[in-house]
């Protein structure tokens, strides 16, 4: 399908009001949430620079996984959970692979910054649920408006990229503060 000047108010309508509509409420809704954990007077430097990122990030991915592109005839959907895997490793091409890969690293900066902004004992788990409500939610947004394909596949694969994420700021956390205990310890004596 070829979008050209003549043809470009036919598919106005559909290609860009819908989706952009749909991706601004999912941003507004996302930043209400970091609006009110802002809120919590317990934001530093590190969090507010971290919510403008993690802000700025979901824009883009809204933008390649939604709005960005056009829609199909039919709805496409894959429910047969690990069908991507299997079809990887029995007939292995660039593309499924490209496709695994983007789909694996997709959430890792979500991760990590949810990771930082967000602080308290349920910390990991709360950064768990919300990358999975923003994986189900492009799904979920590929599905209805035709750009995409719902695939369980690439939930999994987002989520498992979303706790590289996490592992990645558990990591440092723990390097850094590992480094300060024994620098405080070492200064004791």
């Amino acid at each position: 399908m070829t979008v050209t000047i003549r043809t470009l108010p036919h598919y106005f309508p559909e290609i860009f009001v819908n989706r952009i509509i749909l991706s601004v409420i999912a941003f507004a809704v996302f930043c209400i949430i970091t609006v009110m954990l802002y809120k919590r007077r317990r934001f530093d430097r590190a969090q507010c620079v971290a919510a403008i990122l993690l802000s700025l990030y979901i824009v883009v991915l809204l933008y390649y996984t939604v709005v960005g592109r056009y829609s199909h005839e039919e709805y496409d959907y894959q429910i047969h959970i690990f069908y991507s895997y299997r079809f990887l490793l029995e007939q292995f091409d660039f593309q499924s692979m490209r496709q695994f890969v983007i789909n694996l690293f997709m959430l890792v900066p979500v991760g990590f910054l949810l990771s930082v902004i967000i602080k308290g004992k349920a910390k990991y788990v709360i950064v768990f649920v919300l990358c999975l409500l923003l994986t189900v939610f492009i799904e979920s947004m590929q599905l209805l408006t035709k750009c995409g394909s719902f695939e369980f596949d690439d939930i999994i694969s987002n989520m498992i990229g979303a706790v590289i994420g996490i592992l990645i700021f558990a990591l440092i956390y723990w390097i850094t503060h590992e480094k300060m205990y024994k620098g405080k310890h070492y200064v004791q004596r």
